[in-house]
């Protein structure tokens, strides 16, 4: 996992935060996306639940990259967004 940006304006608003992922890593993301994001610590503190919301474009299995968007309000789900390259 490769953490390409991070963003946060102030403390306790939303967060946002770009990855490249593998397609192992992808797979893994999908399998149970709370544990996956709580477990890699890529926010500040840990979310309370993940939703996987769409991929953009048609999936690519084999394809080596992916980039996936998470954006995180801390009052609710952070929402995934995958989109292969």
């Amino acid at each position: 996992m490769h953490r390409i940006a991070y963003l946060q304006s102030t403390l306790g608003a939303p967060e946002i935060v770009t990855l490249e992922l593998s397609d192992q890593e992808h797979d893994d993301l999908h399998k149970d996306p709370l544990v996956w994001i709580n477990n890699s610590k890529i926010f500040s503190k840990d979310v309370s639940s993940a939703k996987i919301l769409s991929h953009v474009g048609p999936e690519k299995k084999g394809k080596a990259t992916w980039y996936v968007l998470i954006p995180h309000h801390p009052a609710c789900a952070a929402a995934v967004i995958c989109i292969p390259i």
